[in-house]
């Protein structure tokens, strides 16, 4: 689980996050550009996939953490947690994504 304070760029500098990184930004324009300007944050958790949450600061992060943790079992010799089951109908299939596949998959 990654997950990255949004006010943590601001004290420590550069995250090592990212395909791009501001270096390789660097190198290839010769611009210097910071990580909130390469998208930040919020780009990478809800577009890039390579941040699983962003958060504002420690403290939710580290209630991020707990919350996550608290899924796991306390050790290998127990069962995970079981939630309640959803509901039926949250398992029946969605019409609506057979108009997203095409008819022939060599024409859009």
């Amino acid at each position: 689980m990654s997950i990255r304070a949004k006010d943590l760029s601001k004290q420590f500098g550069e995250p090592p996050v990212g395909v791009l990184h501001s270096l390789d930004f660097e190198i290839a324009t010769g611009e210097i550009i910071g990580f909130e300007e390469l998208g930040g944050v919020d780009v990478h958790a809800r577009t890039t996939g390579q941040i699983d949450l962003g958060v504002e600061g420690y403290e939710e992060g580290y209630e991020a953490v707990r919350r996550w943790l608290s899924y796991l079992p306390a050790n290998a010799r127990q069962v995970a947690p079981r939630g309640k089951p959803m509901a039926a109908a949250r398992w029946d299939a969605d019409e609506k994504l057979a108009d997203y596949v095409p008819q022939r998959r060599r024409r859009g």
